[in-house]
This record gives structure tokens, sequence and C-alpha cells, in this order.
């Protein structure tokens, strides 16, 4: 019988301000444990009907006339989206050089055509890259490699999933590693960046006008600050 899907939990978060019209306090947002589990099928077919309700009076959904609505949902009344974050795995299938001893013994089994016939299955090509983020971190060439432990989220992927207009938090990577991300399916999703070396002016914007200039109210130093402010991620 078929393995059970797996499951996984997601998290509740606002999109939106208190007082329509009005600026909030401040730009930090609430995030809380939905409760909810789904599998994969099941949070995509959530995921559709809010989209369907949400996009409706829109004839062309372009990824920019959704950027677009994002941004006016975003100051107005507040809706409440789902997303899952930190799922250990990947969408890329286990690396090539897990695949060869199981062919191998299933030759000696008398499959001789067993290599060729996973060489054409789907993924095979994405599990023998180079990019495959199952492998990347212990490849040749990568500090990472002598990492005795498992890091998750920098030695192992993570799957994050979401919806239309879920968010994620403006932040600096672990240790301010590199990051290697990638769509695997579903809508194009929207990313904002700034350079390193403008860092500073950032902080500078967050502390004004994210922060009302007192960012340290909380006793929190500004650099961490500016890693978990919500000036957003958009996942479309």
């Amino acid at each position: 019988s078929p393995a059970p899907a797996a499951l996984f939990t997601t998290r509740h978060q606002e999109l939106g301000t208190a007082r329509r019209g009005r600026p909030p306090p401040q730009v930090l947002k609430q995030v809380w444990q939905s409760g909810e589990r789904y599998t994969l099928d099941q949070f995509e077919a959530k995921s559709r009907a809010f989209a369907k309700a949400h996009l409706a009076g829109l004839r062309d959904p372009t990824p920019l006339a959704v950027e677009s609505l994002f941004w006016k949902a975003s100051a107005d009344r507040p809706i409440y989206i789902e997303y899952a974050n930190d799922v250990p795995g990947s969408g890329f299938a286990a690396s090539a050089q897990s695949h060869r001893r199981p062919h191998k013994k299933r030759r000696r089994e008398g499959a001789p055509n067993s290599v060729d016939e996973g060489e054409k299955a789907t993924g095979w090509k994405l599990s023998c890259s180079p990019w495959n983020l199952q492998a990347i971190a212990r490849a040749p060439g990568s500090l990472t490699r002598f990492m005795p432990d498992d890091v998750p989220g920098v030695t192992s992927p993570m799957v994050y999933i979401g919806m239309l207009f879920s968010w994620f938090a403006w932040h600096i990577e672990d240790h301010e590693l590199h990051s290697l991300n990638f769509l695997h399916t579903g809508a194009p999703k929207t990313w904002y960046a700034v350079p390193g070396d403008r860092a500073a002016e950032l902080e500078e914007v967050i502390r004004v006008h994210g922060y009302g200039g007192n960012p340290d109210r909380l006793g929190i130093p500004l650099s961490y600050v500016c890693a978990i402010t919500i000036f957003i991620i958009v996942v479309l």
C-alpha cells in the first residue's frame, strides 16, 4: 500500500492595519501557530480557493497586478493568511550518489535496465545537478562539508509553503551566508533585496518608518530588529 501523505503544520500571519487609513504604530505583524495540519494537496486546494476569492475582480493576474493588490491589502483591514516554514526536506530528489548503489544491487539481481530506467525517471536530472540542495552543502569546494553535524537550513534544505499574499520577514541569512532558493511549484514569487553596501540606509528607513525612531524600546539591538522586521518578501 502507498505510504501516507506527509503532514505539515502552518502558521497564521496578519496582513493589513488595525485602523483603515491610519498607519500602525510599528510594522511588526502577528504570526502565530494555526494548529492546522495539511497534506500538500489539502493546502493547495485551500490556497486556490483563497486566491480565487481575492483575485475575482482581476482580469489579468500578472505578478505586478498581484503585487499591487498585496500592498493595497497591507493598508486595509487585516486579513489572515497561512504558510508553513522550516519544513524538513526538499523538492529535489536524493542526490545521484545515493541512487547508484541500489542500482548496482538490482543489476546483480537480474535487472540490467534498472539504471537506464532510473536515469529516465522524473527528477533524475535534478538529482544529478550540482545545485541539488540535498547535496550541495557537502560538495567539493564547499566549506560546510567540514561541519560534522547537520544544521537544518545550512547543511540540509528546508521547504517553505505559501499561498497568495503570504509574506516572509526581511532578514539576514544565518551567519551572513548566501542563500539558495528554488521555486519548485506554484505561482511566481516576488523578492525584494537590498545590496549589502546599502544596509545602513535600509536600517535607517526601518528605524524611522518601522519603529517610530525608537527601535530599542524592547531592548532589541537595531541589527536584530532589521533581521526580523516585516519589510516584506511576498510569496504570490
